[in-house]
């Protein structure tokens, strides 16, 4: 190893530096940072001792990705043509060596992970009072959408809305993700019109997806005429469970507060003036109220765009708090924070990637198909300890296994690594934690 630490220091070494920060959880996770030494690997690869002299990438000796990016202290030379390849997206940091097999001399690259699959679908409310509303969800919503793949999800957008509210030149609208179904959704049916309609967008969800469903409304839910709210909520769980086998979770923009309380109103107009407005509207415009002629912008032409929502959604907040989605005010002003809690939500939710792409080994090395492992570390708990998934041909030999395959199984060359479903689903009961596909080392078969 002297003779081949004196050779790189003779031809000199040249250090690629890459990061990636892939979005997991509703934060950024693991900053992955490798270095990938380019120069006189091949005349450092055939030495005897390589497995003896390895350090850790990302380990303490090595100092991979800690700081300033110096490798320092021991041995640093990384002494094989077999890439290592990470890829973090949870809440362990990809750069504690824990990946390497420490008998095992390698190169490091990284390697991007598959998106995620997550459907969205709106149910808005088209009813006059909701024209504010709309315009807000018209300006907001391309850059929610964006949000959510720049986390590196795979998103597909459903809209049940009596207009298009999707703006015809946007990328959402052109890029093949996103489907509206034009329907009478109005100020209480719309948990009504998400069963009816299922059949017409249950093609356009992905078995592998979360599904997220986004009530917009100022009203509350008369589902199935039933009284209450609990019972509203009970029985659209039922029959939406009766429907779809995925995971979903609801979210409501509506008017927080209980069935007894007056419905939120926009914070901008005093409160003086929204009681006026509503007691002008409950005498069907007929009486002013008393002292209400104070107030000038009290009228029959514009109480009905000032008054607020008109009944709190106690179902949908309901339903929000069963599923661990979100409930937010329809009255904000500024639907900024608005999009920005449902999207932290959505990217949450996402799965794990259960594929990850296969990189060009770097220059001067060869790929190997049979020095290839798998390991998977949920988080908290010591990379170290990770023990790599056996591998199986293809996915017709996983059955119940914590495995992985190639594909397109059987190439020279493959795409990807894939695990198997049990394994995948697996890594995403765990809700996080770290996917670290190792070259360089003999893949470990099922036995």
């Amino acid at each position: 190893m002297a003779e081949c630490g004196a050779a790189l220091e003779a031809k000199g070494r040249a250090m690629l530096k890459r990061t990636m920060s892939y979005r997991f959880g509703g934060q950024f996770k693991s900053r992955v940072v490798v270095w990938v030494f380019m120069s006189a690997i091949a005349a450092c690869s055939s030495s005897s001792d390589d497995s003896s002299n390895m350090r850790n990438v990302g380990g303490s000796s090595a100092n991979a990705g800690s700081g300033g990016g110096n490798a320092t202290g021991g041995d640093t030379g990384l002494i094989s043509d077999k890439p290592i390849v990470t890829a973090g997206s949870g809440d362990n940091n990809a750069n504690t060596g824990g990946a390497m097999e420490d008998a095992c001399p390698a190169v490091s690259k990284t390697t991007e992970p598959g998106l995620a699959a997550v459907d969205i679908v709106w149910a808005v409310d088209g009813s006059g009072s909701m024209s504010d509303e709309a315009q807000r969800l018209q300006d907001n919503i391309q850059a929610f959408v964006d949000g959510i793949a720049a986390a590196g999800v795979d998103t597909r957008v459903v809209f049940l809305s009596q207009t298009d509210l999707v703006p015809a030149g946007s990328q959402l609208a052109q890029g093949g993700n996103y489907l509206w179904l034009e329907d009478m959704v109005d100020s209480t049916n719309a948990l009504d019109r998400l069963i009816a309609r299922y059949p017409d967008y249950q093609g356009f969800l992905r078995p592998d997806s979360h599904v997220h469903f986004i009530i917009v409304t100022d009203d509350e839910s008369d589902y199935m005429g039933l009284g209450t709210p609990t019972a509203r909520a009970d029985a659209f769980q039922s029959d939406m469970d009766g429907l779809l086998s995925n995971e979903y979770t609801i979210h409501a923009v509506a008017s927080p507060g209980a069935e007894n309380e007056l419905p939120c109103a926009p914070e901008s107009i005093a409160p003086e003036v929204v009681q006026c407005c509503r007691d002008y509207i409950l005498s069907l415009f007929i009486v002013l109220p008393a002292g209400c002629d104070a107030y000038p912008e009290v009228t029959a032409l514009t109480c009905p765009f000032m008054g607020g929502a008109a009944r709190n959604g106690v179902t949908y907040f309901m339903l929000a708090d069963r599923t661990g989605g979100v409930g937010t005010s329809i009255c904000a002003e500024d639907w900024t924070n608005v999009f920005g809690s449902l999207q932290d939500a959505v990217v949450a939710s996402a799965p794990l990637p259960c594929s990850y792409a296969i990189p060009a080994p770097p220059s001067g090395t060869t790929f190997d198909k049979m020095q290839v492992n798998v390991k998977y570390t949920p988080s908290g708990s010591d990379p170290a300890n990770s023990t790599p998934y056996p591998n199986v041909a293809d996915v017709a030999d996983c059955g119940d296994n914590q495995a992985w395959y190639y594909d397109p199984p059987g190439a020279d060359i493959p795409e990807e690594v894939v695990l198997c479903p049990a394994a995948c689903e697996a890594a995403n009961a765990a809700k996080g934690g770290m996917m670290d596909v190792v070259f360089g080392c003999p893949t470990v078969p099922l036995l």
